[in-house]
């Protein structure tokens, strides 16, 4: 048997060696009301599952389920599955659909929030909104090399904590100082100078800079 997790938009692991965390994120040290699971080791540790908004989930199942949730869900980036040709595939697949709707679809990409996804837009310097059809095969392989750019490097930066998200031993993550063009709506572009705006699409908040990206 496996023991599956998704944290979704909320979700938080976090382990401790000791009865409680001390982060400044949880003031109140944890558990907390927004902790949903506690593993129990039997060295003392724990690990705590905390959720928000509840969208997240954790899963007891057999490898059928396993296999079932990882075909449900595309190549990650940096993987030697996601390669140059499957990406410049599903664009032509899908050439009437925006291309942050395309990196958002978990069915076609795995891994790409809406935080890195802004922040790979902006990198090849295209809008969130254009369309796939409109991208030539250089756009394409710059998009590519963004992508598993941008996630390479919030990696090493060990995540962003812009809203929820901590790391395994409760504190923030590093990456957030280093964000281009997301939770910076009217702040000035640090690539052309111009101003970050933020728009709806698809629901999602979406940020980039009409300065210097493409449409």
């Amino acid at each position: 048997m496996s023991l599956l997790i998704h944290l979704k938009l909320t979700g938080q692991l976090v382990f401790s060696s000791k009865l409680k965390v001390k982060s400044s994120k949880f003031a109140g040290g944890l558990p907390n009301k927004f902790t949903h699971l506690i593993f129990n080791f039997t060295e003392g540790s724990k690990l705590y599952f905390n959720d928000l908004r509840k969208f997240g989930w954790a899963r007891l199942t057999d490898d059928r389920g396993v296999n079932e949730v990882v075909e449900a869900h595309g190549p990650e980036p940096l993987s030697k599955e996601f390669t140059l040709a499957y990406f410049a595939s599903i664009l032509k697949k899908y050439p009437d659909r925006k291309i942050k709707q395309i990196l958002l679809d978990q069915k076609l990409i795995g891994g790409i929030g809406n935080i890195y996804c802004d922040e790979a837009c902006f990198c090849a310097k295209v809008l969130p909104m254009r369309p796939a059809k409109k991208f030539k095969p250089a756009e394409n392989k710059k998009l590519f090399d963004c992508v598993n750019q941008v996630i390479k490097f919030a990696i090493a930066k060990k995540g962003t904590s812009a809203d929820t998200y901590v790391r395994l031993n409760g504190q923030s993550g590093g990456m957030e100082p280093y964000l281009k063009v997301y939770g910076r709506s009217g702040q000035k572009c640090r690539r052309c100078g111009g101003v970050v705006q933020r728009i709806k699409l698809n629901g999602r908040g979406t940020h980039f800079c009409p300065g210097c990206q493409r449409a």
